[in-house]
């Protein structure tokens, strides 16, 4: 399925959750297996645990960052999600090894409120550390990507190194964290995240003649500040017309939407049988 090597989906693999808390030579063992497979991007969870775990295991010190260190099983392909409470030093450690940072900057508000550390986002972007855009929890959370850049920048003013970022920023800065260094945030910066000669040619084209789209202010200011998925009219993905006149090419939205209300009704009548007593 994944033989193309250049096609636009591309086959990645998240290290099992019983890794973390696991001894460090089996989580050798699970990241060897994984590599050895050719991914281009291995993805984990990464948290920081209430108790440390016992020496010579992936936890023990801190959210594990230097237990990987150690073992020589940090590198350019890992990409961590979340990465909340990682230490000026963790960050470093990712970023000397090339490693990626996707952080949910909407779903991860909520964290302050629980005496959690927020979103790493702004700490990562200022370490040097590639940081992308996430969206956790798809069933609670708006799949409007416009908003979670939004979420994203107000994030930098939870931290001083974010708010330092965002002293200067202006709107191109945050189209620019979107789209190049999103992509850099998961290893396709040398391949997509710009209009540039011999990348691939990823364009979404916006309307902005909504009511509501503000009229004033240069594009980059209104769109960042304004834009939402309607406002999509047109998206090429590798050169290829997928979506024209805000709708997409090829696909029978109706008759889907029939068929994932279908499913759910089924797999809902279904949970109504299970019992956890």
């Amino acid at each position: 399925v994944f033989a193309d090597k250049s096609a636009p989906l591309q086959l990645a693999l998240c290290m099992s959750n019983g890794a973390f808390g696991a001894p460090i030579d089996k989580v050798k063992a699970e990241l060897d297996r994984i590599r050895g497979f050719g991914v281009g991007l291995v993805a984990a969870h990464s948290h920081r645990p209430d108790t440390p775990f016992p020496a010579g295991h992936f936890g023990a010190r801190g959210s594990g960052i230097a237990d990987l260190a150690n073992a020589g099983l940090l590198g350019p392909d890992l990409h961590l999600s979340h990465g909340n409470g990682l230490t000026d030093t963790e960050l470093a450690l990712l970023r000397d090894s090339g490693g990626m940072i996707c952080a949910t900057a909407m779903g991860e508000f909520p964290y302050k409120a629980r005496g959690l550390p927020g979103s790493v986002h702004g700490r990562a972007r200022a370490a040097g550390v590639a940081a992308g855009i996430g969206i956790d929890v798809g069933v609670a959370l708006t799949a409007d990507y416009f908003e979670h850049i939004r979420a994203a920048f107000w994030n930098l003013y939870l931290d001083p190194e974010g708010a330092a970022i965002a002293s200067g920023y202006k709107s191109d800065d945050t189209l620019d964290f979107a789209t190049r260094l999103g992509a850099k945030a998961i290893r396709l910066g040398y391949e997509t995240g710009t209009i540039t000669v011999g990348k691939r040619a990823d364009l979404v084209l916006l309307r902005t003649d909504r009511f509501g789209f503000a009229m004033m202010g240069n594009l980059a200011d209104r769109v960042v500040n304004f834009a939402s998925l309607p406002d999509i009219d047109s998206v090429w993905m590798a050169g290829r017309a997928i979506k024209r006149d805000g709708q997409m090419i090829g696909v029978d939205w109706p008759r889907l939407k029939s068929r994932i209300e279908s499913i759910q009704e089924r797999v809902e009548a279904q949970v109504a049988t299970i019992s956890f007593t």
